[in-house]
């Protein structure tokens, strides 16, 4: 005898919806914690390493998934949705779309956030379903986002996961004057506005109080709340890196200057934010345009840095001179960013360039860097005149000694780089090779001496490469992959 699922008895479902939410539960990467070594009753000892597995969390998925659990389910009929509102453990991803046409604050917020009851920790995202949402109606989205954040808030204590995705920055919550209420389980909080400005920005200048996030890992902040927060609430940003200064993002995404009047001067801020940003693990900054230079002497730089990666991506040429030279990443990726003419890369131990066409910029910023590891993605740069650059030397500006372009590189990746020839590629090594045997290294030279490098090839329409060739490069470097179009083919 057939049955229409909406009349399914309630056991049944539940055990569907059970079965239906453990699909949708994956685990975290356990924590890094090296093994402990004990000494059992026989004198033996015994490696006692960390758990297979992490905490278990929601799959990573679409939120904007017509099948999204357990939205699809509930709304299948009025019996699906009161049977899944009893399972509190299955609303503990809360997905908020602010722009749907039958949204409601007391049915989309108040009765979501109650069928989680006391659960948690709660993953909770604000964000619009299209793009296009309240762009030109920044007055109508803060209105609502206020009152969003308002019921959101004191539920924060639940979270592990805080995402607010908007349209302008002057909708999204303050740090220090909103979200105060603390939260011990928090270790992802990201408040990002698609745009990178608006015409009702406000700062919020806020008295200290306890730092609510001592769990907080990773932070994403639109351009101006970036801004805002270190000008305003400084000591907020101080107290979360001194609490994750091992495993600390920042990620800053969209900024430009408002065209009304701001009390908030980029580059005062940015003299200030340096410092802080030297201590924190991974920094990314990403669409914005501060348009303004800090110099080195203007700031104080940590005796001894934290950071450990800087990304910037579609940063303006001001802003990444700024960045380059006054913090101090181990690696530097760059993706989409124009380069000034002065800008020395220094002694960043790797440096990523993705989407870059500026041969010449490439060249004059290569000319003096220290470092080891060299990686090109997708980079139209990347053709024969940057080889023959990288297998030329030129007098060292003060000792006058030759001085090889990218002297101390010892890995060289290309990915998708489609624009060099195999030719190109073989006189490079040759020259680096003969540079190494004319000029040997002095052990008092400052220095270590060029080292004979490794090349990595991969991607589809790098160029085709012959067997002897390939086994001339073999014989000539330190080691050497090819992966090209054939071989990814099969």
């Amino acid at each position: 005898m057939e049955m229409p699922t909406r009349d399914f008895p309630l056991e049944v479902l539940l055990n569907i919806f059970n079965y239906v939410y453990q699909l949708n539960r994956t685990n975290d990467p356990p924590p890094f914690t090296a093994p402990k070594f004990v000494v059992r009753d026989d004198d033996e000892i015994a490696i006692v390493r960390s758990p297979a597995l992490g905490p278990e969390v929601w799959e990573s998925v679409d939120i904007r998934s017509p099948s999204l659990f357990p939205y699809a389910l509930e709304r299948v009929s009025a019996h699906w949705r009161d049977a899944i509102s009893g399972l509190p453990h299955c609303w503990t991803r809360i997905v908020i779309f602010y722009d749907d046409k039958d949204f409601s604050i007391a049915d989309s917020v108040r009765s979501t956030i109650e069928f989680s009851r006391d659960t948690s920790p709660l993953e909770i995202t604000v964000a619009r379903r299209h793009s296009t949402s309240f762009v030109g109606a920044p007055h109508e989205e803060k209105v609502l986002l206020r009152q969003i954040i308002d019921l959101v808030a004191p539920h924060i204590h639940r979270c592990k996961s805080l995402v607010f995705s908007v349209a302008y920055p002057s909708s999204l919550p303050s740090l220090s004057a909103d979200l105060y209420h603390a939260a011990p389980m928090l270790t992802t909080l990201s408040l990002e506005a698609s745009l990178p400005s608006d015409l009702e920005l406000a700062s919020h200048t806020t008295q200290q109080h306890e730092f609510p996030f001592p769990a907080l890992k990773t932070l994403t902040l639109s351009g101006w709340t970036f801004l805002d927060l270190v000008a305003n609430a400084r000591w907020w940003a101080s107290r979360w890196i001194s609490y994750y200064i091992r495993s600390s993002t920042l990620r800053v995404a969209n900024y430009s200057p408002s065209l009304a009047p701001s009390a908030l001067d980029p580059h005062a801020i940015l003299i200030d934010a340096i410092p802080l940003l030297n201590n924190i693990i991974t920094v990314e900054f990403e669409n914005t345009s501060f348009d303004c230079i800090v110099q080195p002497s203007d700031i104080l730089v940590p005796s001894v840095p934290s950071m450990q990666q800087l990304r910037l991506t579609d940063v303006d040429p001001k802003a990444t001179k700024t960045f380059i030279d006054t913090l101090c990443p181990t690696s530097l990726h760059l993706t989409n960013c124009g380069l000034l003419a002065k800008i020395p890369l220094g002694s960043f131990f790797s440096i990523y360039f993705k989407g870059l066409s500026d041969v010449q910029g490439i060249v004059r910023a290569l000319s003096s860097w220290k470092g080891e590891q060299l990686h090109f993605d997708h980079c139209t740069a990347f053709n024969d005149e940057l080889l023959d650059a990288l297998g030329n030397s030129a007098p060292h500006p003060r000792t006058s000694k030759p001085l090889l372009t990218a002297q101390e590189m010892s890995c060289l990746d290309l990915v998708d780089c489609r624009g060099f020839s195999i030719a190109a590629l073989k006189r490079m090594v040759q020259r680096r090779k003969m540079f190494l045997a004319e000029h040997p290294v002095d052990e008092d030279d400052m220095l270590i001496g060029f080292r004979r490098a490794g090349i990595q090839i991969t991607g589809r329409g790098v160029p085709d490469m012959t067997e002897d060739e390939m086994q001339w490069f073999k014989d000539n470097t330190h080691y050497f992959t090819w992966y090209g179009s054939q071989s990814l083919d099969g």
